[in-house]
């Protein structure tokens, strides 16, 4: 099978499954037209030709009509779109030709036409294709969204093509009188609470990077909103250690979370202590208060811990593998998942060392500054891919598509506009039935920022939404169960 068609299927298949049955894909040669591939529904082949065509200079709207059943599916194509082969029409172009159609062979299997191309689209969002390019040229990438650097919109556009290439499959079936169909194996509209634990004491490291960050801020966009942020930081004199509480008000709306847990592993050369001496957390995981509170944690029922990893360790393997064995070991629990301090990563270096330290999830793959799709345009979880290695990498990324710090500091949002931009972000996620990382830090609950209303506000309007919320592993689990 082509590496673009198995990263395609490895993803799809992470995220949708049929109702019953287990329908292994299997791969079918590509010719210079179509990426190809079938599988076998209850005695009966169906097999893809997903077209393949070239790259658009500019994105471009295309709106299809399902001709079997009327609903309408709205993507934006990177790729160029063109007419499907002879058969029976599946979608129809707004433009007017049939962009899918199926057709009965001679066995008696079926034979799906698809214009779209669905394999390119998915695999250049999902790999980081642009990301990669401008890394690969030496240009440093920063966790920050810079305008120019991606023209696509902030959507979930991966998702959209999954759920098109879903409605076809389905469609089908039923036109067979197949009832087996596809569906996403989380269904619903799924969350993983998550609090990276940055401080616990309000310091003089903490206050100074905080303080700094709001002087800078004030500098830069004369936000007098900064003024008032840093009078009320300064007006307060609060414990940072909020995880119990954290634990307590969740469990009130009936909810769980992962908490991000950072190891203070000493750090080898002048440059990472100074780096780290001014940007990392200033705790120490092994100070007595800290590992009571990651046993809490454990025996509250469904809480999780994660690793917090230091800004060097996005690419310093041996120290990544310190501070995970060390957070492993003091929490004498099974750890799987890592988000990356500042966000911290690169695309062809962190993915192929969290592979390597054994981590099963991420969440670090966000801008810090704009919340929702624009790193990863999906709200499902995903596999990396190594350009350079040419292979599907064994870490999955739950994205990450709200931050406070984002809302409250790089947008400077008021309580209702960051409550607003959230559900926004949400509302997308729901319609999709995505599953994506909320992250709210644990020291941002205390007076001197004054944030948890809007996060409990959030939390109340997922609730009446209906949502579910796990933690990252147990969000790994049901993806990956072979149940």
């Amino acid at each position: 099978m082509g590496r673009k068609t198995k990263y395609f299927l490895k993803n799809y298949l992470l995220n949708f499954g049929f109702k019953k049955d287990k329908c292994p894909a299997y791969s079918l040669q590509e010719t210079e037209r179509y990426y190809r591939f079938g599988t076998n529904v209850r005695g009966r082949n169906i097999i893809f030709n997903i077209a393949k065509t070239r790259k658009l200079d500019v994105s471009e709207k295309c709106v299809l009509k399902n001709a079997c059943k009327e609903n309408t599916h709205t993507l934006l194509c990177c790729y160029e779109v063109r007419e499907a082969g002879p058969g029976i029409p599946l979608f129809r172009s707004s433009k007017g030709f049939n962009v899918a159609t199926y057709c009965k062979d001679v066995k008696g299997g079926i034979e799906v036409d698809v214009g779209v191309n669905l394999i390119d689209e998915v695999f250049y969002h999902l790999s980081a294709m642009g990301e990669y390019k401008r890394e690969s040229n030496r240009e440093k990438i920063q966790p920050y969204y810079f305008e120019g650097a991606d023209r696509t919109v902030n959507e979930p556009l991966v998702d959209d093509f999954y759920n098109l290439f879903t409605d076809a499959v389905n469609t089908v079936l039923e036109r067979f009188d197949i009832s087996e169909g596809m569906q996403r194996k989380l269904d619903g509209f799924n969350v993983s609470l998550t609090h990276d634990v940055d401080a616990i004491k309000k310091d003089y490291r903490t206050s100074m990077k905080y303080l700094s960050f709001l002087v800078f801020t004030f500098a830069r966009k004369w936000d007098f909103n900064a003024v008032r942020r840093m009078y009320r930081y300064l007006s307060h004199d609060s414990d940072f250690n909020r995880i119990i509480d954290i634990v307590h008000m969740e469990k009130g709306f009936g909810d769980k979370s992962t908490f991000f847990l950072y190891s203070n592993v000493v750090k080898k050369g002048l440059l990472s202590r100074v780096v780290e001496g001014f940007v990392g957390p200033s705790y120490d995981i092994r100070d007595s208060s800290v590992l009571a509170d990651i046993r809490d944690v454990f025996n509250e029922a469904g809480f999780e811990v994660g690793l917090h990893s230091s800004y060097p360790a996005a690419l310093n393997y041996e120290l990544l593998e310190e501070e995970f064995d060390l957070l492993k070991r003091l929490s004498h629990n099974t750890v799987i998942s890592n988000r990356n301090h500042f966000l911290n990563f690169s695309l062809t270096r962190t993915p192929l060392m969290l592979e390597k330290a054994g981590i099963k999830c991420d969440t670090t793959f966000y801008y810090n500054n704009i919340c929702g799709f624009m790193r990863h345009k999906t709200c499902s979880p995903f596999y990396f891919y190594s350009h350079q290695d040419n292979r599907i990498v064994d870490v999955i990324e739950i994205p990450t598509v709200i931050m406070d710090s984002t809302l409250f500091n790089y947008l400077s949002c008021t309580d209702e506009d960051a409550y607003e931009k959230s559900i926004e972000i949400l509302d997308k996620v729901m319609e999709r039935k995505g599953v994506v990382c909320i992250n709210w830090h644990n020291e941002t609950s205390a007076p001197e920022y004054g944030w948890y209303s809007t996060y409990q506000d959030v939390l109340r309007w997922m609730k009446d939404n209906g949502a579910c919320t796990y933690t990252i592993k147990e969000v790994y689990d049901r993806l990956t169960s072979e149940g």
